[in-house]
């Protein structure tokens, strides 16, 4: 909504739009994100996915995807959903 209120008070909104582009990638330059480590942080994240499964009722396959993986191998599936929040972090920022 922003860009809108940009564009029809300034008549600017792509100028906007880029500053806000070259801003996010600065930021996302700077950023040496790391995995969580730490136990307490896997299970924090498991226990996340069941309640959206068990209390929110969530049905999408993916969530029942991830529930099943963190049943399996906690740690493995802690790593790879980290690396698929960070590599869609990415792709976003890339995106024209």
């Amino acid at each position: 909504m922003l860009p809108e209120v940009i564009g029809e008070l300034f008549g600017t909104k792509a100028a906007y739009l880029d500053s806000v582009s070259r801003t996010a990638s600065r930021i996302d330059a700077r950023n040496a994100a790391v995995f969580w480590d730490s136990a307490r942080s896997v299970e924090l994240l498991a226990t996340f996915l069941q309640w959206q499964r068990d209390v929110e009722g969530g049905t999408r396959p993916e969530l029942q995807d991830w529930n099943r993986r963190f049943d399996e191998d906690p740690k493995e599936a802690a790593f790879s959903y980290w690396y698929e929040i960070h590599k869609g972090i990415h792709e976003t920022l890339r995106a024209p």
